[in-house]
């Protein structure tokens, strides 16, 4: 269940509850903690998913901001919350039709997306603007998928910058979502040699290799080595290492993945 289901309620209470189904907080540990996150009495938070009491509108958003939702997401459960609590028969009135107009909108919307979407420069500033956008994709790519959870225990960052993350790779179908996990998607990427982002892409990857050096891990290679060669020399040895990174990729594409990793060349002529 993904967030944009909520467009099929018109209360947000069993949308909460079937919403945290999904996601996997139904332990009396996981709600305690989203009940200690938003500032509300546990008690309160148990009685507002049997249907028997209302959040606060401050509590109501919140939990929207906790979740990290859209905005027509945050803004139609703040509404359903608003309807919910209306007092007259008038306000609930005005409050239903505006639930009406945006349920037609996010329809519409939905309509409008491309099934088959080319990235934008937009979007590429924003995918190559840090290195978390293709390693959670990257996760993702294993047999089971991942989870929230499974994402924030390998990658350490706060959840609403998580599922902000995960949001931007599954709008632009680079990750899928299936029964709360989410699985690598149809949508691929390219990076022209020449694109301005070409740099960006190099710099965030060789930084996390200069993090990861101070780990001194075993099953890790790094190796600089300057070097005065013949340019004959030179010319065969580049060669060599376009037909090394060639198997590799094709070795990456046919494996079944349980692990993940960087592998950066540097050869340069000064």
């Amino acid at each position: 269940m993904t967030e944009n289901e909520i467009f099929k309620y018109n209360d947000y209470r069993p949308f909460l509850r079937d919403y945290l189904r999904a996601q996997r907080v139904s332990k009396r540990g996981k709600i305690s903690h989203l009940a200690q996150e938003i500032g509300v009495n546990l008690s309160v938070l148990s009685l507002v998913l049997k249907g028997d009491r209302d959040l606060s509108p401050e509590h109501a958003y919140e939990i929207s901001e906790h979740f990290a939702w859209s905005t027509p997401v945050k803004e139609y459960f703040v509404l359903l919350n608003q309807y919910q609590r209306a007092g007259t028969h008038k306000l609930k009135k005005h409050l239903l039709a505006k639930i009406e107009a945006a349920k037609k909108q996010a329809q519409d919307l939905a309509h409008q997306v491309k099934k088959d979407m080319i990235f934008s420069e937009e979007q590429k500033s924003v995918f190559y603007s840090h290195f978390i956008f293709s390693a959670v994709r990257m996760a993702c790519s294993f047999e089971k998928g991942q989870s929230i959870e499974d994402l924030l225990q390998h990658f350490p960052m706060a959840r609403a910058q998580m599922t902000e993350v995960v949001r931007f790779l599954l709008e632009n179908k680079l990750l899928i979502e299936k029964d709360a996990r989410f699985f690598i998607g149809p949508q691929a990427t390219h990076l022209e040699r020449k694109s301005v982002h070409f740099k960006q892409n190099h710099t965030n990857w060789r930084v996390m290799g200069l993090q990861m050096i101070d780990q001194q891990r075993e099953q890790d290679l790094y190796y600089t080595a300057p070097f005065a060669i013949s340019r004959e020399d030179y010319k065969k040895f580049r060669q060599e290492l376009t037909q090394l990174i060639k198997n590799f990729v094709n070795t990456a594409k046919d494996s079944s993945a349980d692990m993940m990793g960087c592998f950066s060349i540097d050869f340069f002529e000064l």
